[in-house]
């Protein structure tokens, strides 16, 4: 619950100050289509311009939430009777978060094995009792120690439905920041445990204490089979309003529809808590003193003067009425004749005295309320899927549709600290960790496609793995609201999953011919701590061989960088072809290294293939390995040749080009469209904590104290570090001749900002040629864009939302995009700009759980992230954007999913892969995810994307893939396969896929995601 909280984490630096340059250096990869036809020729040529699937307008919703403002289509008048008769469902429940004040470890020792211990006892015992769970990874945990006994009682109970599984996920998810592959992931992993040990699969979720909810959770979950959700955390002021309406009863949709399609996504329907939290003192009905005598137990936590411990024959009138009275009031917010009551609280029912307590007086009281006709009330012990049960068919059909989202949640509006939108960018080391550790899972499982293995010795570190990524989803992990060392030990199991992932791949790499193949060094700096992480190749080597592997599903350019200690290096093709390549400095604190260097190249590569590139250091330099010229604002002494400039800069390719003056950017153009762009560092005082944003004065701080301008026949860079706090930042442009390398603007941001405190820091971005007037775009979970407006009448801090992979702002003439590598908080506080947090440094109590100074640690970050100008074309007003163009979402792509690198020990032919791809996937279908859920079965997850039609960036000049070819292929890589449609988390297979036709047909409706699983002999 988070009227307690606690955060951050202890002192390691490690890989994502790191490996953001396994993303940025070891191969920032960047598709391309018109590479395809310069590198492959074969590839035939598109006459006319590809034609997208499109999203047909905007969907009709009987609510629409903006933030923190709700519109009604009409007033939705429901009239309610005292002498109706209810029926009240007491669901027992305990609130375990998997890391927050204690560790994962700790709550199980000390907590969680004793309330599952007695739940299947106490539920054994009373057979009208009913208890539900939501977090399988404490479960998976207490099912490993449990004795045959307590796992047979458990099976039944399971199969009874008595013991309620919801939700089924590993964890209760955070939504404002994971990336929805994560998401998946996370249910993927709990929803098999389920189904391998008890033979279920949920149909309800209980999600009660993510710090408000996104549009990403009710789209997956009907997906997986769940159309049953019970939500607890929106803004309060809101929820208050669309109580007094009777609105806590919904059919949530998303915000776009494919029209009459039967393939729509489902509508989830949704019970909203009616009060803050999910405990019994909170949700018993709108009187809290009256609810609070109700809490009982010795563990229960709530303050209260009496408490209803003592039922008797002489007293259970009294209570009863009190109780019922409440119960009659909580029905008038639903539009149900069924009223859900949750007892329960964080960590209740650890002690059996809980059980014993609850049970003894809640029985005496419902028996005495059903039984007394006066209250027209059936009292029950229920679960939540009993809950929805008992919902008529015709309640549900008729509940108000909602779209839109929950965010940004506030709590108490009169309160000094309303605003939970710190925790979106807080501890932005840690989301950075989280989000590489999710690429390379998710290169792992396309190099088992790819590889044709099925090695199911792989499987213990995979499983592994998957489960500490799952475990940082928490709405306590990747959130950064936990204590200190919970962050550290969520941070050392990501650790674990990195260097179980990268075994893996060696070992996937070397394949069957038990060749070795090193994974990429670490290098470490002065003081011994983990900082960044690239490929290291040494001149004493003299020379090195590096495999290189795609993970996208399009024939691509590959951005590879390699650090080398000698500039005198050449590359050549497998083919023994020289390849061209430029020396960069390497620039730290800054300060230009003497000792090494970045060794740039780029290389086409077909989808899910294998390339190999030898390195070869010379005596001279090589005549294709050009050594950038630097200019110096410090004018210091540097290895590299000076760069003569009058203090204006042009980083520039055959589109892009990008104007600076004094290390500062002014212009950016793409073609013939150049317009003013600005780009400032800014502090706010900041006094909330790891939760809250609580905005003081905004400081500019544009002054620079160097600039380096990098100059190269492959890149152009500019370096700038900061005045007056220590971060840093560069802007790059490639030159690659191909328009997906050379369309967008490269940013990395290093932020080390240890030594402030009470500080936030964000970068403006904008330009005054975009008249957004307060209208942008932050990504639901990178699942679609959604719509957000500057509010005048909120705080700085409300106006701030959740951007875990993208925001533009636009006009009727012109995009502007921030793509990022890791989440982030996103405002736009003036017509035609951003403003995204960097880091944040706090020492204060925001009063959500966690003391003074456990928010006061971020750890050095190394930020990547993406800047896309796109004019637009035959834009009506009024026209809603739900997506990114062809440009935009393939260099997202290429920023989420590098290459794979690495380092051959043989100097034999590489090992040839079967191609899976003959010719490309449509480029505007996605290939989510595929992975193993077993050896004998897989699960390929795909969807088609609606691109915006209306960019006139640069696009595809191959989109000719066809999904039935596909499907061939995807049969002859799987020999003997069956195919079948299935539920998002392969747990339950439907028709049979029978031929390509049919596999192509399915993937009609934009944003559909469909799932196949493939069973092998």
């Amino acid at each position: 619950m988070r009227c307690m909280r606690s955060t951050t984490i202890g002192l390691i630096f490690a890989v994502a100050a790191i490996y953001s340059v396994v993303i940025l250096f070891v191969g920032d990869e960047r598709v391309s289509f018109h590479s395809v036809l310069r590198h492959f020729p074969q590839a035939p040529r598109s006459v006319e311009p590809p034609v997208w699937v499109s999203v047909e307008r905007e969907a009709d919703a009987d609510l629409r939430v903006d933030g923190t403002r709700v519109e009604l289509r009409a007033p939705l008048v429901f009239n309610h009777s005292d002498d109706e008769p209810i029926t009240v469902h007491l669901v027992l429940h305990s609130h375990v978060d998997p890391g927050w004040l204690e560790t994962f470890d700790q709550y199980y020792e000390h907590k969680v094995h004793n309330i599952l211990n007695l739940a299947v006892a106490q539920l054994t015992e009373h057979e009208d009792l009913r208890f539900i769970w939501s977090e399988v990874s404490f479960l998976e945990r207490w099912w490993t120690l449990a004795s045959e006994e307590q796992k047979k009682q458990a099976k039944r109970l399971v199969a009874e439905g008595r013991l309620e599984v919801c939700g089924g996920s590993w964890v209760m998810t955070d939504e404002a920041t994971p990336y929805f592959w994560a998401s998946i992931d996370n249910l993927i992993e709990g929803q098999r445990f389920l189904t391998e040990t008890f033979n279920v699969t949920p149909r309800t979720s209980w999600s009660v204490d993510p710090f408000g909810h996104g549009s990403m959770i009710p789209y997956l979950l009907p997906l997986a089979g769940i159309d049953n959700m019970v939500i607890g955390r929106i803004n309060n002021e809101l929820k208050k309003d669309i109580r007094q309406k009777s609105l806590l009863t919904l059919n949530w949709q998303q915000s776009w529809t494919n029209g009459a399609s039967k393939d729509s996504p489902k509508a989830a329907f949704v019970n909203v808590l009616p009060n803050k939290y999910y405990t019994t003192s909170d949700a018993c009905g709108p009187d809290l003193h009256v609810c609070c005598q109700f809490d009982i137990g010795p563990t229960a936590r709530s303050m209260c003067h009496k408490r209803a411990d003592d039922v008797s024959p002489q007293n259970v009138a009294a209570y009863a009425e009190q109780l019922a009275e409440q119960y009659r009031k909580l029905s008038k917010f639903y539009r149900t004749s069924s009223v859900l009551v949750p007892i329960g609280d964080d960590f209740f029912f650890s002690v059996v005295e809980d059980w014993t307590v609850v049970y003894k007086n809640y029985k005496q009281l419902l028996d005495y309320i059903n039984s007394n006709p006066k209250y027209k009330m059936n009292v029950r012990f229920s679960n939540v899927g009993e809950f929805f049960a008992s919902v008529d068919q015709k309640t549900r059909s008729t509940a108000p549709l909602l779209s839109g989202d929950f965010f940004p949640y506030l709590d108490d509006s009169a309160g000094p600290y309303p605003a939970w939108t710190g925790y979106y960018a807080h501890l932005p080391y840690h989301k950075r960790m989280g989000r590489i550790v999710e690429e390379k899972l998710r290169s792992l499982d396309l190099l088992r496609l790819a590889s044709g293995s099925r090695n199911d010795g792989l499987k213990p570190a995979l499983v592994e793995s998957r489960r500490n990524l799952a475990l940082f989803q928490h709405h306590d992990g990747i959130t950064g609201t936990s204590r200190k060392h919970v962050m550290q030990d969520f941070l050392q199991r990501l650790y674990w999953a990195f260097d179980n992932v990268t075994a893996a791949q060696q070992q996937l790499f070397g394949g069957d011919s038990q060749e070795k193949f090193e994974a990429v060094d670490f290098l470490n700096d002065d003081q011994g701590r983990l900082l960044t992480h690239r490929l290291f190749q040494s001149a004493e080597k003299k020379e090195s061989r590096i495999v290189l592997f795609n993970p996208l599903t399009i024939q691509s350019t590959r951005r590879v960088v390699v650090r080398v200690n000698s500039p005198k290096v050449r590359v050549l093709s497998g083919q023994g072809k020289p390849i061209q390549a430029q020396i960069l400095p390497q620039i730290l604190n800054g300060t230009i290294s003497s000792e090494f260097f970045d060794l740039l190249f780029f290389m086409p590569i077909e989808p899910l293939s294998r390339v190999e590139v030898s390195l070869s250091f010379e005596e001279t330099q090589p005549p294709l390995t050009s050594v950038s010229r630097v200019h110096s604002s410090s004018s210091q002494k540097s290895p590299f040749e000076r760069l003569e400039t009058g203090g204006s800069f042009i980083a520039n390719n055959s589109l892009l080009k990008a104007t600076f003056f004094d290390g500062k950017i002014t212009q950016l153009s793409l073609g013939d469209q150049e317009v003013g762009l600005s780009f400032e560092l800014n502090k706010y005082a900041d006094r909330g904590g790891a939760y809250v944003f609580v905005a003081g004065e905004r400081v500019a701080l544009p002054t620079l104290r160097s600039f380096f301008y990098v100059d190269g026949p492959l890149c152009r860079r500019v370096f700038g570090v900061s005045d007056s706090v220590n971060i840093s930042h560069a802007f790059s442009v490639f030159s690659s001749g191909d328009s997906l390398v050379d369309g967008s603007l490269d940013l990395e941001v290093l932020s080390n900002v240890r030594i402030t405190v009470n500080e936030n820091y964000m970068f403006s971005l904008g330009t005054r040629a975009i008249g957004s007037n307060g209208t942008f775009y932050t990504d639901a979970n990178g699942l679609h864009m959604m719509k957000r407006r500057f509010n005048s009448k909120e705080s700085v801090a409300m106006n701030f939302y959740p951007a875990p992979s993208a925001a533009f702002l636009e006009d009727r003439r012109l995009r502007l995009s921030l793509l990022t590598n890791q989440p982030t908080a996103v405002a736009s506080l003036a017509s035609g700009f951003f403003e995204f947090m960097v880091d944040r440094q706090l020492s204060g109590d925001d009063g959500k759980g966690l003391s003074f100074g456990e928010a006061d640690t971020s750890l050095p970050s190394r930020l990547n992230y993406r800047i896309l100008l796109e004019p637009r074309k035959n834009v009506s007003y009024g026209t809603q954007s739900f997506f990114h163009s062809a440009l935009g979402f393939h260099s997202l792509q290429d920023m989420l999913y590098p290459v794979t690198a690495m380092v051959r020990s043989s100097d034999a032919p590489l090992a040839s892969w079967p191609s899976l791809f003959q010719g490309l996937l449509p480029c505007d279908v996605e290939l989510v995810t595929f992975r193993f859920l077993t050896e004998n079965t897989a699960l390929a997850l795909l969807r088609r994307l609606p691109f915006d039609a209306h960019s006139a960036a640069p696009l595809p000049s191959d989109c000719s893939g066809a999904l039935d070819a596909f499907w061939n292929l995807l049969r002859a890589r799987l020999p003997g396969g069956t195919l079948f449609v299935s539920n998002l988390t392969g747990t339950q297979k439907g028709e049979s896929v029978a031929s390509g036709r049919q596999f192509a047909a399915l993937f009609d409706d934009a944003f559909l995601i469909r799932a196949i699983r493939i069973e092998l002999p």
